[in-house]
């Protein structure tokens, strides 16, 4: 009678994940005033293949509608990233691009959610997964996962993320990633020169809470003002890193607007 008791549970539970599942890819939508919202989330995993049941129900739990990865460490197997994947949702992965260990970075999203590959260029000093996400009624989100290994050149580092900077057109930019800096430390010169790099193209960075075991903010969420970031969330150790999560909402546009009041 146990057996059969659990087997029900299991099935009920299962049926109870994908209603959850479907209810929130319906919320990839316009609200009552035309704008889209997403759950999102990232981490730095230190080792993806440890930790694929955890990111899936992580996943599953809080609704996300994509989630950023660093430090998957290297995957042997696809399987092991399709593991990680929640029913309902696909995945991106670029392995680091040498073989020491550490680096390789991923994107799980809703298959609801269109994806298109960006720019492949190649930077020494971080490794970076770029793509278009369109979250539907035409609201496109170029997303940049970012990890940047701690002994990579900072100087260096601030020339090539300008570089990909200054490449930007007039969309809606979400940056997100370890890129291994203090940014709770503003009077170290070079966090200072980020800081001032950002500003200076308009972009605005989120996590204000330590992300990581040893008191720094390392994992960033750097937007332009155009995508409304709300509820910013610093949980709970997914590794030495902390999870990080919010809600991002993209605002309908003024000709838009215009044009439904006509």
């Amino acid at each position: 009678m146990r057996y059969a008791a659990n087997k029900r549970y299991v099935a009920e539970r299962d049926a109870n994940q994908v209603t959850a599942n479907k209810e929130s890819a319906e919320n990839v939508k316009e609200n009552d005033m035309g704008n889209v919202e997403v759950n999102c989330g990232l981490v730095n995993a230190q080792s993806l293949f440890h930790k694929r049941d955890e990111l899936k129900e992580k996943i599953e739990k809080s609704n996300f509608d994509f989630v950023t990865v660093t430090e998957t460490w290297k995957i042997e197997r696809e399987t092991d990233l399709k593991e990680a994947c929640p029913e309902g949702f696909k995945f991106k992965y670029q392995p680091r691009k040498d073989e020491r260990q550490g680096g390789g970075i991923a994107l799980f999203y809703r298959d609801s959610i269109k994806s298109s590959p960006r720019s492949r260029k190649h930077y020494e000093t971080f490794e970076c997964l770029e793509t278009s996400l369109d979250v539907g009624a035409g609201r496109d989100i170029r997303l940049i996962n970012i990890y940047r290994p701690p002994e990579s050149n900072k100087i260096e580092f601030l020339e090539e993320f300008e570089s990909l900077l200054s490449k930007r057109s007039k969309e809606k930019l979400f940056i997100t990633g370890d890129l291994n800096l203090h940014v709770e430390n503003p009077k170290s010169s070079r966090v200072k020169e980020f800081l001032k790099l950002i500003k200076s193209h308009g972009l605005v960075q989120h996590v204000k809470k330590p992300t990581h075991e040893d008191g720094g903010t390392l994992d960033l969420i750097i937007t332009t003002p155009d995508l409304l970031v709300k509820n910013v969330e610093v949980g709970d150790y997914f590794s030495d890193h902390k999870f990080v999560q919010c809600r991002i909402q993209t605002e309908k546009k003024k000709e838009d607007i215009i044009k439904k009041e006509e």
